[in-house]
């Protein structure tokens, strides 16, 4: 038997009028008797739209090359030691308060936190954690690099979103100025 665990689609191309190139990889765990084992396979396909909106495949699945991985720099992602800890200790604790009301919180609560506002989200989302806060000082800001874990409470799954926020404080209150 076989099972897809996985699809991931890679590229979606427009060749000519009204028709698409769909590059996309598949994993299935594939069960003969009592051995057990995964294949990846990458393939294209072809697919129409009409002017309804409505698709269908042209092409069968046509193995292809599965898409390398880029090469990236990616940035520093370590403290700089320009942050005190009580002041690490300090911004974790408005930031922990801020993406627990974020997903739930209106335009004039946001306004606490952000500076000049921002949308709300409005989301079904609970706070789990901060996850790897990087803090560096710049001239009159502090810049912090983190990830958020929510859980959507309307699908169970959990979420990370990640942010480079710019905050700053002003009259004993840290807010945020940019990345919201």
């Amino acid at each position: 038997t076989a099972t897809v665990s996985e699809v991931k689609v890679w590229d979606v191309s427009k060749t000519v009028k009204d028709t698409f190139r769909v590059l996309f990889t598949v994993k299935q765990d594939l069960t003969k008797g009592k051995d057990k084992k995964s294949v990846t396979s990458t393939y294209t396909i072809n697919v129409m739209q009409n002017d309804n909106g409505d698709m269908v495949v042209t092409k069968n699945p046509t193995v292809a090359a599965e898409p390398a991985t880029a090469r990236i720099k990616l940035p520093d992602t370590q403290s700089d030691n320009t942050v005190a800890s009580s002041t690490a200790d300090d911004v974790t604790k408005f930031l922990k308060t801020f993406f627990a009301l974020y997903p739930k919180s209106d335009r004039n609560e946001l306004k606490y936190y952000v500076k000049n506002g921002t949308r709300p989200i409005e989301r079904n989302l609970k706070f789990v954690e901060l996850l790897d806060p990087v803090f560096k000082k710049t001239k009159n800001s502090l810049t912090v690099t983190l990830s958020v874990k929510y859980l959507d409470t309307d699908n169970d799954m959990s979420q990370v979103s990640q942010y480079t926020l710019t905050l700053s404080k002003q009259s004993n209150n840290w807010f945020i100025t940019d990345g919201i």
